[in-house]
């Protein structure tokens, strides 16, 4: 593992002060503070080997989505992605080019069986691999059926529970109104990835059981939705228009 001391700063993170900086702004004050253990989360450098999954790669059985150009115009890759994996050879790669280590995207293919290696081939250029593991390569078309409804229903398709779904602007409002006095706003449009779901999951920590978390975002946020059922939040979605949509979250 790299010493954090022996340098200044990675990945657009000043190591002294533990601030994510934004565009131009390396070496100034203004910029976001990101708490120990996130910090940790989304920096750490290390030296790695190459999993034994790996040795099987080859130009033949990779596929490659560089998804730098459409994140930096504010374009979410996660559907191209999901797409493209579900057209996936059982013994294919997907090969995603990026200038930060997608966590929350690891985790989420994770939950569907999917293994991962990331490695740094320079400043902002992450490659992270995927590739479905062996153990669920025999599944049957009924089980894989039924793995991919379960995960729609987790990603805001139509679900009966509230668990998590979309709504329509009525609902919202009645929801919202639950938690008059109880409700804290955050506005994340204006961060760049990852820092949207950090500073969620960050508001998230602190949230009171009867409290509701009203995000002001600018897309559905995927690869959130994994992470607040596994912490046993429910969540409410309205979209307003492109570019606007609410999230509101609670327990």
């Amino acid at each position: 593992v790299i010493n954090l001391k022996t340098i200044k700063w990675y990945k657009g993170i000043d190591l002294n002060c533990n601030k994510k900086l934004t565009k131009g702004t390396q070496g100034k004050q203004s910029c976001t503070e990101i708490p120990p253990k996130y910090f940790l989360k989304y920096i750490h450098m290390t030296t790695k080997e190459r999993p034994a999954f790996m040795r099987e790669i080859n130009i033949d059985n990779t596929v490659t989505l560089d998804v730098r150009a459409g994140l930096a115009s504010g374009i979410d890759p996660f559907q191209k992605i999901m797409d493209t994996l579900s057209t996936l050879p059982q013994d294919g790669f997907l090969l995603i080019i990026n200038t930060f280590e997608p966590v929350p995207l690891i985790n989420v293919l994770k939950r569907k069986g999917f293994e991962s290696f990331t490695e740094e081939l320079q400043k902002d250029l992450i490659h992270t691999y995927f590739r479905k593991s062996e153990a669920l390569t025999g599944l049957s078309k009924g089980e894989e059926a039924q793995n991919t409804n379960a995960t729609h229903q987790l990603n805001g398709g139509s679900c009966s529970s509230h668990l998590g779904r979309l709504g329509g602007a009525k609902e919202f409002a009645n929801m919202l109104e639950s938690f008059i006095g109880k409700t804290k706003t955050i506005d994340v449009r204006h961060l760049e990835m990852p820092m949207p779901m950090v500073s969620i999951l960050l508001e998230l920590e602190t949230l009171p059981k009867d409290h509701a978390l009203l995000v002001q975002h600018k897309k559905i946020p995927q690869m959130l939705l994994p992470e607040l059922k596994e912490k046993n939040f429910s969540w409410l979605i309205l979209e307003e228009g492109e570019g606007d949509v609410k999230l509101l979250i609670f327990r």
